[in-house]
């Protein structure tokens, strides 16, 4: 059932939206009718409407559609208009879901044009729905979830990335993941995004995390692919921590601190057999 407030300012014109009502199937819609601002106050007190249709020959349909935006009662409109190029613009321009030309009017157009416009308004809200309830999950979950294009640049990355990498958020978005990779396992990286174009699923592998303390974390991460229009436009990645390594520069200095003890040995080696 789809309820229609109509906003009726052509009672006086043979060729209305009024006039077309009792040719729509009664079993799939419900009506209610309002003239003036006290009228369309009492209505959308009563009632939550799907679709607004606005119906005047006095040339302020677009008046009307400011007066309903100001309500803050948001639903889309539809609009008849008379069959001017720059009407139909104007309303656009304002947010109006779609035009009917007066002069075209049928019941079959109406009917059409108010199923056409209610089923988007729900795919729309549904679409809101998943992607709040997406958000959600993404930055509340324990996981390291992140975004990057097909070049690597981050698009964006969860509380836990964060936490985990050692960027805020502002920061991880100037960062490359090619760059945050210790170049041993950039082969690797290349291979997983590859693989997840060509497969078109998740491709899970190991790699070498480089933080901003430069400490590095063996990680396994998780690749999908995202699509848009049948392409795919970036990934989702998703990185479990393996084991956290000592930092690189850490491991430099370790490195430097055991050369130097075998060479003190070597060389006290070298003396003890010469003597």
């Amino acid at each position: 059932m789809i309820n229609i407030l109509l906003i009726d300012h052509a009672l006086d014109e043979p060729k209305s939206v009024r006039c077309l009502l009792p040719e729509l199937q009664t079993n799939q819609f419900t009506i209610d009718s309002a003239t003036d601002d006290a009228s369309i106050l009492a209505a959308l007190s009563r009632n939550d409407f799907d679709v607004c249709l606005i119906d005047s020959i006095l040339g302020d349909g677009l008046t009307l559609v400011g007066r309903l935006s100001k309500l803050g009662r948001k639903m889309p409109i539809i609009l008849v208009t008379s069959n001017n190029a720059g009407e139909v613009l104007a309303a656009t321009r304002n947010g109006v879901a779609d035009c009917l030309i007066r002069d075209e009017l049928t019941s079959a157009g109406l009917e059409c044009s108010v199923w056409s416009v209610v089923d988007q308004d729900r795919a729309v809200a549904l679409q809101d729905q998943h992607e709040r309830r997406y958000l959600a999950l993404f930055d509340y979950s324990d996981a390291t979830i992140f975004t990057c294009d097909l070049y690597g640049k981050f698009t964006s990355i969860n509380r836990a990335g964060e936490r985990l990498m050692g960027f805020t958020e502002e920061e991880a978005l100037r960062q490359n993941l090619f760059e945050l990779v210790a170049p041993e396992y950039l082969v690797v990286v290349l291979k997983v995004i590859q693989q997840a174009i060509e497969a078109q699923r998740g491709i899970t592998s190991e790699l070498v995390l480089i933080t901003k303390e430069t400490d590095t974390l063996l990680v396994e991460i998780c690749a999908h692919p995202v699509c848009r229009y049948g392409r795919s436009i970036e990934l989702q990645v998703i990185a479990r921590i393996i084991e956290k390594e000592t930092s690189r520069l850490q491991m430099t200095q370790a490195t430097h601190v055991v050369g130097i003890e075998l060479k003190d040995r070597t060389d006290s080696t070298n003396k003890n057999l010469a003597a």
